[in-house]
């Protein structure tokens, strides 16, 4: 996983044309909603996904670590942008861009809403080693 430090790395990639994964889980890492793109690329309907945790589809360690900084930057995490690697069903590994915030109701935390493209230049690519800019946050799941 690499943390990307400017939102604009993200934004031009949001206009590119392509598939745009759209999802939802609770703080736990549940999924409550995916959208079609999502459906296509990963290859797990919106109700599979449903009874599908965040760690099913990625490193469960890096799954963790991911809800877990999220959760505690519930106000700061507007605009996280993340470079990970999820595993579809059959097999392909894809090495997306993901931008997540937390939605809050009544001050506290209820949701993690994201959108992911490729995090490569249109195609969903093959896995490659995660890297990460944020050093002590590498440090800590240990991708280095």
């Amino acid at each position: 996983m690499r943390r990307l430090t400017k939102t604009s790395e993200f934004d031009s990639s949001l206009l590119s044309p392509g598939p745009k994964v759209v999802y939802a889980h609770d703080l736990f890492g549940n999924f409550t909603f995916l959208n079609h793109a999502g459906e296509q690329i990963l290859g797990y309907s919106c109700e599979e996904a449903r009874r599908m945790n965040v760690a099913d589809v990625m490193r469960a360690d890096v799954a963790s670590q991911i809800l877990e900084q999220v959760a505690s930057n519930a106000g700061r995490a507007i605009g996280t942008v993340y470079e990970i690697e999820l595993t579809a069903r059959d097999g392909r590994r894809l090495q997306l861009e993901v931008s997540v915030h937390v939605v809050s109701r009544r001050g506290r935390p209820i949701e993690i809403e994201g959108i992911a493209v490729p995090a490569t230049s249109g195609t969903w690519a093959h896995a490659r080693t995660p890297r990460c800019l944020d050093e002590n946050f590498c440090n800590a799941i240990s991708l280095r």
